[in-house]
């Protein structure tokens, strides 16, 4: 049976807009240590852990305040590849089949009910191509990018 290892519920708000909108995200990490690439020392992952779910409510904070996101995090397998390099490892991105890769699994909840769910494995293997934005020197950049695109096929909401 799966676990949950790391789990946080963050109640959003975005003061400016009124209060329209405020979603509530309510995240679990299922078994970080044995994902396909989070990092590679328990450092290392909840260092992803940490990044990917503020991230994550940075999106879920775009849904309307009636409104959680109920995400469970199965699989994360950053982009890139890591070399061992004295004297410390290195991750190396050279746009080959080290795309990065999720498994998601996730419900949509507005006044206790489930207005939407799904299982989605999403992955960029297109991510080096084309221009990228001054943020590409972000460690997490690529991942960020594809729970973007993930959130704005899912929830029609622009992240930025």
């Amino acid at each position: 049976m799966r676990t949950p290892i790391a789990t946080m519920t963050i109640a959003l708000a975005l003061g400016a807009s009124g209060g329209a909108r405020a979603g509530t995200l309510d995240l679990s990490f299922v078994e970080p240590a044995a994902f396909a690439d989070a990092g590679e020392t328990a450092p290392d992952r909840e260092r992803t852990q940490g990044v990917l779910g503020a991230h994550l409510q940075s999106l879920a904070a775009r849904l309307p305040a009636s409104q959680t996101l109920r995400l469970e995090v199965l699989d994360v397998d950053l982009a890139g590849r890591i070399e061992r390099l004295a004297p410390r490892d290195v991750r190396v991105l050279d746009g080959g089949a080290d795309w990065p890769r999720m498994h998601l699994r996730w419900t949509l909840v507005e006044a206790g009910r489930t207005v939407r769910q799904g299982d989605d494995r999403i992955d960029d293997m297109n991510y080096a191509q084309g221009l990228q934005r001054i943020g590409a020197t972000d460690a997490y950049y690529f991942e960020k990018r594809l729970l973007d695109r993930w959130f704005q096929e899912r929830f029609g909401i622009a992240p930025h």
